[in-house]
């Protein structure tokens, strides 16, 4: 049996963690949905990765940003379960600072 201080800090760890695997997946999807309207506004030049813009030139906007998110939030999930939280914090930080505030600024001058 664990004591109870233990317990509290386990918790609280765990909360933390869950928060930030929250945070990130609803900052992926935001950028998927700042990313596909932007590339269907201003066409696929407006994406900086050239890498999406390549994928979405080949395979279309919908499907290059669906596997984007998709992998992007396939990796945030091992960095969860592998509770790697810290690094997932700053990623989740890191993506609204280059890929949300860009977006925003050219969605909404």
């Amino acid at each position: 049996m664990m004591p109870a201080a233990a317990r509290r800090i386990w918790t609280l760890g765990r909360m933390y963690g869950d928060f930030v695997w929250i945070a990130f997946v609803v900052v992926q999807a935001a950028d998927g949905l700042f990313t596909y309207l932007g590339m269907h506004l201003h066409g696929v030049a407006a994406e900086a990765n050239p890498l999406i813009g390549w994928y979405a030139a080949t395979y279309g906007i919908t499907a290059s940003v669906v596997a984007a998110k998709l992998f992007a939030a396939a990796c945030g999930a091992v960095l969860h379960t592998s509770a790697r939280h810290q690094a997932l914090a700053m990623l989740t930080l890191v993506y609204c600072g280059a890929a949300l505030w860009p977006w925003t600024m050219v969605l909404w001058p």
